[in-house]
């Protein structure tokens, strides 16, 4: 879900408030908000029982947060379009107020009033058991971790939370005095370790001595994937003795557009985890895997990548090389065909039958498979469909020293069905401009979110002691 451009009151951009219990919240964006953009409540009386009065039991994870702020909410004495000014600006881009019992991780919030805030707005009450842990916070206005309540009588607070692998820097951008983690009223059992900070220049000394700006980090994004699109259809046949049951066609792809969409996704992706950075995007000609088999084709691609670049001295001005290959995947998996590799789309024309046991129990084929409309809308479970697919790995190497730091292989599909279409071939059901937009689309995505699997958490600067902030809670 994507979720963005609202104008909220003194309500929030997500909340789950009260009696809600083992709970996902994953996998969205948030943005352009003027308030708290993922809130867990409790205490508001919305249950008259009060141990079941508090959102519990549940996961916040791989969501990424940004542009919440405040400043533009009149609730809180900003304006829609001019703004008001940094005293108006109280809202995280996460916030536990008054759960329990939730696990935050691998989320990503950046340009919020706050990163994440962890307390109660209930006097006497508290936000319990909260885990925080391998999240990436940065560049949010007054402050990036802020825990307990900003009053002693008025708020609650917070008990037995750990704040652990989390990485934080540039935050307190206003220089209001929230600094990277603020510890305020009504705390105890807090555990706040491995974590690694990066003060702003505000607080990273004690002396009024300037601090020099932390020095960019330079990615070498690489597409090594190359310029064959591979168009694979399953055949209608008799028995079960044949070799390969697919038709597949390989199709050279004009203006290495192929290249340009795993780049782009690589460029996206680096650009949300380390918005200062610098990319420098590059590809393997093409025309160096010609006439290579599909099964070969990621080890030839890293040989002669890794050739070129021990000879190649500028690297050593670089910090990290992530490079994309296609991978050969024998067998089929999940309705998909099998021996597809790099970047394609499969068809599965075919109705075909139920499988079934020797008790009679349906194993495969009795209902098809998850598709989801060409609007992107869930659809119904379809034994036809048309699926693009990435089937790649991703290598993160030291850009020094060419070590493997990471890798991660990728095998992503979308099943599209339109169950309004006339056409009697599947193949025929989307528009070829409809398709072609929906595979550009789905590749971007699809390199971004393995980069996200393959890429180690990033390191901006070095550690330097913080001041002791303080922050406003909501």
């Amino acid at each position: 879900n994507e979720i963005y451009n609202l104008r909220t009151g003194s309500s929030e951009s997500v909340a789950l408030n009260g009696n809600v219990t083992n709970f996902a919240v994953t996998n969205n964006i948030v943005r352009d908000c003027n308030n708290i953009g993922i809130d867990f409540i409790g205490f508001e009386g919305t249950n008259g029982n009060a141990a079941l009065d508090q959102a519990r039991l549940g996961t916040c994870a791989n969501n990424v947060v940004y542009n919440i702020d405040s400043k533009f909410n009149p609730a809180y004495g900003g304006n829609f379009t001019t703004g008001g000014d940094d005293s108006t600006r109280s809202a995280p881009g996460i916030y536990v107020d008054g759960g329990r019992d939730i696990v935050i991780e691998r989320n990503r919030v950046y340009t919020c009033n706050f990163a994440l805030s962890l307390g109660s707005e209930a006097a006497t009450k508290v936000t319990s058991n909260i885990s925080a842990r391998n999240n990436i916070f940065n560049h949010c206005h007054v402050g990036g971790i802020v825990l307990g309540g900003s009053d002693a009588i008025l708020n609650g607070g917070a008990s037995n939370c750990a704040i652990s692998n989390n990485t934080l820097y540039g935050n307190d951008t206003v220089g209001y005095g929230g600094g990277q983690i603020a510890l305020q009223n009504n705390l105890t059992g807090i555990t706040i370790r491995r974590n690694l900070i990066t003060s702003t220049a505000s607080f990273a000394q004690s002396t009024a001595d300037p601090v020099a700006a932390p020095k960019p980090k330079v990615y070498m994004l690489i597409s090594a994937v190359g310029d064959q699109f591979t168009y694979v259809t399953q055949k209608q046949s008799v028995g079960s003795n044949i070799l390969d049951n697919f038709s597949r066609q390989v199709v050279k792809m004009p203006d290495d557009s192929i290249n340009a969409s795993v780049l782009k996704g690589l460029d996206r992706a680096i650009e949300q985890r380390d918005p200062g950075s610098k990319r420098i995007l590059a590809r393997l000609n093409a025309l160096e895997m010609d006439g290579v088999r599909p099964v070969d084709r990621e080890k030839v691609a890293m040989g002669k990548l890794l050739a070129t670049l021990e000879k190649f001295p500028q690297r050593q001005e670089w910090d990290t090389i992530i490079v994309v290959t296609p991978k050969f995947q024998f067998s089929g998996r999940k309705g998909m065909g099998s021996k597809l590799e790099g970047i394609g789309v499969y068809v599965q024309p075919l109705e075909g039958a139920k499988l079934q046991d020797d008790a009679g129990i349906d194993v495969m084929g009795a209902d098809g498979e998850e598709t989801i409309t060409p609007d992107g809308k869930p659809g119904k479970s379809s034994k036809q469909y048309v699926a693009p697919y990435n089937y790649t790995q991703t290598w993160v190497f030291d850009a020094k020293t060419l070590k493997v730091l990471d890798q991660s292989a990728r095998y992503d599909f979308q099943r599209i069905y339109d169950q309004n279409a006339t056409a009697i071939n599947v193949a025929n059901s989307i528009p070829p401009e409809k398709l072609a937009a929906i595979f550009t689309a789905f590749i971007e995505k699809s390199v971004a979110r393995g980069l996200g699997e393959a890429l180690p958490l990033i390191e901006i600067g070095d550690v330097k002691p913080a001041g002791t902030p303080t922050a406003k809670s909501k």
